[in-house]
């Protein structure tokens, strides 16, 4: 049994296929989740992918992905996914994964090889007093870059100034370790109780301050066109999204609008 390359297409294909199977487990277990960051963003302006973009983003409250990870232990999502995480040992990043196994993608900037994915980012609490969420969530972005220079591969990026330039950078982040970096995003993760706060973050891979949102809001649902089914979004998605992206609806710049620069196959 061989490979086959993926083009643009057919890979977008298969972890939309990973969302619906995901979306479909989660209501059959009264799991809440929400689309988030570009996947959200794709869905209000184009009712599918971001054209450029390549990979999905979901939330979960801290309490649900939780319950996730012992659930699938009990009855898979489907025979060839699996359930990646930090919390289980069977990932480095502070973060969940479903993969696909019959998939494997060569990430050109990454120093491993991995299967084609959608991330699920789990929801934290937070203090309620602004200036302390805004330092926690800074530093939270702070590791996040540091975890990502850790595992960057020497030589690579968008441009041939940007690799050289980020090399004595990325042997200072090596030496520390992508494991320290990442437990120390777990810590900030776990510093406030979900169900005892008022406001909450996806904190492990937060873009930074104004991803602080009230819980209400958060958990308040409705569903939103994603290719070719619903699926749900929080309630205050335009905040979210104006906080994230400014003007959400404008294309960004051609030199803005980057991917995972990866190879993706499939089992024949």
């Amino acid at each position: 049994m061989g490979y086959r390359k993926l083009n643009s297409d057919d890979l977008k294909e298969i972890i939309y296929r990973i969302l619906c199977d995901f979306a479909d487990y989660c209501d059959e277990n009264g799991l809440l989740y929400s689309l988030s960051g570009g996947t959200l963003l794709g869905a209000v302006r184009h009712k599918d992918f971001i054209p450029w973009d390549d990979d999905i983003d979901v939330i979960m409250p801290r309490k649900d992905y939780m319950k996730l990870q012992q659930l699938v232990k009990e009855k898979p999502i489907k025979d060839n996914y699996r359930l990646i995480c930090y919390e289980e040992h069977t990932a480095d990043f502070p973060f969940g994964k479903i993969i696909d196994l019959n998939t494997k993608v060569v990430e050109k900037c990454l120093t491993s090889d991995e299967h084609l994915w959608i991330d699920l980012f789990p929801v934290d609490g937070m203090s309620g007093d602004l200036k302390e969420d805004e330092k926690l969530l800074n530093q939270a972005k702070k590791y996040k870059l540091a975890y990502a220079r850790s595992v960057a591969v020497f030589g690579e990026g968008t441009s041939r100034f940007r690799a050289i330039f980020k090399t004595p950078l990325l042997i200072y982040h090596k030496m520390v370790g992508k494991k320290t970096y990442a437990s120390k995003l777990h810590s900030l993760c776990m510093k406030y109780d979900y169900d005892h706060s008022d406001y909450v973050a996806a904190i492990a891979w937060a873009y930074g301050p104004q991803e602080r949102l009230p819980k209400t809001c958060f958990e308040n649902r409705e569903k939103k066109l994603f290719r070719r089914r619903e699926f749900y979004v929080m309630s205050c998605w335009e905040y979210y999204l104006k906080s994230i992206f400014g003007d959400y609806m404008k294309l960004p710049p051609e030199n803005k609008r980057i991917n995972h620069l990866m190879d993706a196959y499939v089992k024949e």
